[in-house]
């Protein structure tokens, strides 16, 4: 690490100037970070709103709310929401808008928040500057792996929760180690992973990427001990909230409030290996097309920001710790793994390793606020008007220079930022193109069986439905498909039956395909294109779907 001047300080204002003073004395940014913050998130997320959309889990929420698979998967706090507003009449799916502009505004106000405490901590007083931070951490909440999230319409209440409650738990701790401070951020924390778990990975990029800020505000005899107490906080915090939240499931199956889902953690040393290695090799994936929801190629940009950046910081010679920056960040990049690890039925889905975005962001945001603070810095700098002492001179090249380099390195960033807000807004129309086709597909079945109880006069009280020799998986005309994104809701056993009555205004029951009527009427048949005249047979009070 660079030594630094005593005056270097007074761009670090952790200790003189209060929190709230400083957002007080510098309230135009603020604004502006508001008013940014919800710009950006329009820009990501108007495609949702602008149009329902639903899940391969949306209809089974329809018909049902009572999702105990929430507390199964440790979601204690989604479920007592979603009972509570359910309790009050309200739809997590039919009354998707309002929510899914809560979770919005949610996002809003924890960029905001972000923000402020990362440009208090750096000491950035310059709007540009601060909106510049502004922009690189909306990569936390304006990326598709979180959109993946946000494309299953019943999570929106979930998201505004969690999103806010972990971003006010990082920034408890990043503000202060009191233990006023680390309680507050450990009650909000477990509220956070009561949402949704991958929420650790924000925490703890948050806490300690975005706690090499601090580092340099600290006496150099102190500086060691007290990098060790922050980061042995942080994580004895998240580790005993995760801990917490699987002792949590452990005692509901033993109450038997629920029953053993099949997913939970395992501590098998061979399970472990095996996840470790399927996560290792997924790297690839993930550093090439976000695992098929980016172009080809398109995350080595991201790739090469972050390299940049740290070069910059290095050549510059930035007063954070590089060391402990990057020490940081992979022990960050390997918490928002850390998941996956653990379980027994490892799925590596989009949503679930959003905090690999978190670990970027952070990253970049903590190298643009030190970077910032060295320019500053050196512009506060008087120039020697000595002609025989050419420094003067040089030193202020050498800053318009930096300035330049900063500006392109910003430019590319926002680029980058407004190309994710593009796709994001692709995946919502392709979304939105295979809601339609399914809705299509359940109508077109449902008027069959309305014509044949009109001819019969007979009621469809039951439907049995499977897939035939080689289904579809998606429509053709769909281009993203990863996981639960972009497969047919039709070919999802537990919500197809559910769509169908809930448009074809039927009461249907779901039972077990039989084998005779199989056998006698689709024994190893494949259709390319939707032909209900073979595929669907209705029998007395019961119909039979053959899925193409």
């Amino acid at each position: 690490m660079v030594a630094r001047s005593a005056s270097d300080n007074r761009h670090y204002p952790s200790s003189p100037v209060k929190f709230i003073p400083f957002i007080v004395s510098n309230r135009t940014n603020a604004f502006y970070s508001l008013a940014f913050s919800t710009i950006i998130m329009l820009l990501g997320y108007s495609g949702l709103l602008l149009r329902r959309h639903y899940s391969t889990d949306s209809y089974h929420l329809i018909d049902n709310q009572q999702a105990y698979w929430y507390l199964q998967n440790g979601r204690y706090t989604w479920w007592q929401v979603t009972m509570w507003l359910d309790q009050h009449g309200i739809n997590l799916v039919l009354d998707q808008r309002p929510l899914l502009v809560l979770a919005i505004i949610s996002f809003t106000l924890s960029l905001t928040l972000l923000t402020l405490v990362f440009s208090y901590v750096a000491g950035l007083t310059m709007p540009l500057q601060v909106m510049s931070v502004n922009m690189v951490l909306s990569l936390l909440f304006i990326n598709v792996f979180v959109e993946e999230f946000m494309l299953f319409p019943e999570v929106a209440v979930s998201a505004a929760i969690g999103f806010l409650f972990v971003t006010i738990a990082a920034t408890l701790l990043l503000k202060s180690s009191r233990w006023q401070y680390a309680v507050g951020s450990f009650v909000c924390l477990m509220l956070a992973l009561g949402c949704y778990q991958s929420l650790i990975g924000y925490y703890l990029a948050i806490v300690l990427v975005g706690g090499a800020l601090k580092t340099p505000t600290i006496a150099n005899g102190k500086k060691v001990k007290s990098v060790i107490l922050r980061w042995t906080e942080t994580i004895a915090i998240a580790g005993i909230a995760g801990i917490a939240n699987i002792v949590i499931v452990k005692m509901l199956i033993k109450a038997s409030v629920i029953i053993d889902p099949g997913r939970g953690a395992t501590t098998n040393v061979h399970t472990m290996l095996a996840n470790i290695i399927i996560i290792l090799k997924y790297q690839f994936k993930l550093w090439w097309n976000a695992d098929g929801l980016m172009a080809p190629g398109s995350m080595i940009i991201l790739l090469c920001i972050v390299i940049t950046g740290i070069v910059m910081a290095i050549k510059l010679h930035v007063s954070l710790n590089v060391a402990e920056l990057l020490f940081a960040a992979a022990l960050s990049y390997a918490a928002s793994f850390a998941v996956h690890v653990l379980e027994r039925d490892i799925q590596l889905t989009p949503r679930s390793n959003m905090a690999f975005w978190a670990v970027q962001g952070i990253l970049l945001a903590t190298l643009i606020c030190s970077l910032f603070t060295k320019h500053n810095l050196r512009q506060e700098q008087p120039v020697p008007l000595d002609k025989e002492n050419s420094n003067g001179a040089g030193s202020q090249i050498i800053t318009n220079n930096n300035a330049r380099s900063m500006f392109v390195f910003i430019s590319v960033i926002s680029i980058f930022v407004f190309g994710v807000t593009l796709n994001m807004q692709d995946i919502s129309y392709d979304l939105y193109t295979s809601n339609s086709l399914d809705k299509d597909y359940a109508l077109n079945v449902a008027a069959k069986i309305h014509d044949y109880e009109k001819e019969t006069g007979v009621s469809v009280k039951k439907i049995a439905i499977k897939e035939d020799a080689k289904p579809q998986q998606k429509y053709r005309s769909t281009r993203y498909y990863n996981n639960q994104l972009g497969r047919r809701i039709m070919n999802v056993d537990y919500a197809n039956y559910q769509m169908i009555n809930y448009l074809g205004r039927l009461q249907m029951e779901k039972i077990d395909f039989p084998s005779k009527i199989y056998k006698e009427y689709f024994n190893q048949k494949n259709w390319e294109v939707e032909d209900l005249d073979q595929q669907l047979i209705i029998k007395g009070d019961t119909a039979y779907l053959m899925l193409y």
